[in-house]
């Protein structure tokens, strides 16, 4: 049975989003100079291609510059209200928000509530672990690092109130905690997280409210609960791609996606090219439709891909190793199709609970030996509901017809009445005879 995909078709819709995000990412190098100081923009390229503030510390004072004036707007000790301040005084065009390298703490929630808001620090996530130099008792911290600082849990950034475009780019944030969120998306439409370091905390990115255009790519997602929690609205367009999960494979409620049944519903999600380590769920979903899953790595945890409720996926390409389970299904999920997976180290590689789903051309999987099938009374028709394809031997007894169908209705006679038989998920064949034959099936991998 041909399946009518290929890598190329099933991974377009990545190439069209990768497109779209390259064509944003050309990084601008051009330095200004501000009351007689020299402010580098290493910002990458979007809607604003000038930083509107430059947020820097001062000791312990905190100041937004005014890049069009050159006058500091505000300042003070507390980071959160310097910065919010700045997003409250952006014009209805939006602006570019810069957060020079240094330590920032965070004691509330910054509030993007606003068109077109592009926050950007100057690190690249992993890369600006802090360190402690000599003997010091205080580290020494680069990139732009965001401490979240407050004692009521609320997450770094909120974004709501039905707006578009918000950007979140080369910040370091860390949660502190075990109970927190980082970024909290409610309602806000066309976002891009991206080349952030997201750290300690219980959901990293949470979506509880309804977001049409998200994209999370090329992030360090370390040591929480759950790197991407989608919890309610409605959602389409999401875009998860080029990312590393390193999560916790204790709790079954950790996971580096987590795709909740609460959802109003989600539409169009691909989640490729990323890397999922030591997370109990790798990838889990709950409901959705037009979801791809192709071109990643996920190992050393419980599950790789574990689907409830949801049909119609792809999962093409990925890598699965050192896992206790590769893909399961489970409460009603059916009809996807594996494709081109490997599979290494897996006690459970396919773990499919209904004959829907189908699973092709996959390497790792230990071949099954031939069963026998009990012949019932002529005429007997025999389904093939393994989820994968396999071969029929029918032969002895005295048979007169033996036919095929694909659905059951109707059948078509092979003129043949013995031989081997090629049937993919769902097929059937039909024997009609006056002396029983020996029926044997031998299974795909």
């Amino acid at each position: 049975m041909d399946l009518g995909l290929s890598m190329c078709d099933l991974c377009m819709t990545q190439d069209i989003y990768n497109t779209r995000i390259n064509e944003r990412l050309q990084k601008l190098k051009s330095d200004i100079r501000i009351g007689g100081k020299l402010v580098k923009n290493t910002l990458f390229g979007a809607t604003h291609h000038v930083a509107t503030y430059v947020i820097f510390t001062d000791g312990k004072i905190i100041n937004a510059l005014n890049v069009a004036t050159g006058i500091v707007d505000a300042s003070g000790v507390d980071a959160a209200k310097v910065i919010q301040s700045t997003i409250d005084a952006l014009a209805t065009t939006g602006g570019r928000i810069l957060i020079k390298n240094g330590l920032y703490w965070i004691n509330s929630a910054i509030s993007i509530s606003n068109m077109s808001v592009e926050i950007e620090g100057e690190s690249l996530g992993y890369r600006t672990r802090y360190r402690v130099l000599g003997h010091q008792t205080d580290p020494t911290y680069y990139g732009t690092w965001l401490f979240a600082n407050s004692p009521d849990e609320t997450p770094i950034f909120k974004l709501s109130g039905e707006k578009f475009f918000a950007s979140l780019s080369n910040l370091v944030l860390e949660g502190k905690s075990s109970q927190r969120s980082l970024i909290q998306v409610d309602g806000f439409n066309d976002v891009t997280i991206n080349h952030c370091f997201l750290y300690r905390f219980k959901n990293a990115i949470d979506v509880i409210g309804s977001s049409h255009i998200l994209r999370i790519h090329d992030n360090w997602i370390e040591v929480g609960a759950r790197g991407l929690n989608v919890a309610g609205g409605e959602h389409d367009l999401m875009l998860v791609s080029r990312n590393y999960f390193l999560g916790s494979k204790e709790s079954p409620l950790c996971a580096g996606i987590w795709i909740g049944r609460d959802l109003a519903s989600l539409i169009e999600l691909v989640i490729a090219n990323n890397v999922f380590r030591t997370n109990y769920h790798g990838i889990r979903i709950e409901k959705g439709r037009d979801v791809t899953i192709c071109g990643n790595t996920i190992c050393d945890g419980v599950y790789g891909v574990r689907l409830l409720d949801v049909s119609n996926i792809p999962i093409v390409a990925n890598t699965f190793r050192s896992l206790t389970n590769g893909v399961s299904e489970e409460s009603g999920a059916g009809r996807n199709v594996l494709v081109g997976n490997t599979f290494s180290e897996v006690t459970d590689p396919i773990h499919f609970r209904v004959a829907t789903s189908q699973y092709t051309t996959n390497v790792g999987i230990d071949p099954r030996d031939p069963e026998a099938i009990a012949v019932g009374s002529s005429p007997f028709a025999y389904q093939n509901v393994d989820g994968s394809s396999e071969e029929v031997i029918v032969s002895g007894g005295t048979v007169s017809d033996l036919s095929w169908s694909r659905d059951g209705n109707v059948y078509y006679a092979t003129g043949l009445n013995a031989g081997k038989f090629h049937l993919e998920s769902l097929e059937y064949l039909r024997v009609t005879y006056s002396s029983a034959p020996t029926m044997t099936r031998v299974p795909s991998p």
